[in-house]
């Protein structure tokens, strides 16, 4: 068992621990698997670790990152096919839009 986890837990209707590996957006309490609220998912299906950027989270954004670096692919067309969200706004560009 991991640390801190419940050695009695039998996961959601006694089907086994459910227990996420670190950084995981739910966590094991009581024998009930609950997700964790406002946690943004990242946008791969079946990925259940939490966004890092674009909708991504930090291993799958890096994948993209390279395919974007290597000219395979554009974050345009990414977005367009809803594989990766837009870019916000760095606090530098959303300070300098009050002036624009």
């Amino acid at each position: 068992m991991e640390e801190g986890h419940p050695q009695n837990c039998q996961g959601i209707e006694g089907g086994g621990c459910r227990y996420p590996w670190k950084g995981g957006t739910a966590k094991c309490v009581r024998e009930k698997t609950v997700a964790l609220p406002f946690a943004e998912q990242c946008l791969r299906p079946r990925c259940r670790k939490e966004v890092y950027a674009r909708g991504l989270c930090d291993s799958d954004y890096q994948v993209a990152h390279r395919l974007v670096a290597d000219g395979i692919v554009t974050w345009e067309q990414l977005e367009k096919s809803g594989r990766a969200a837009e870019r916000k706004r760095n606090a530098k560009e959303w300070f300098l839009g009050v002036i624009a």
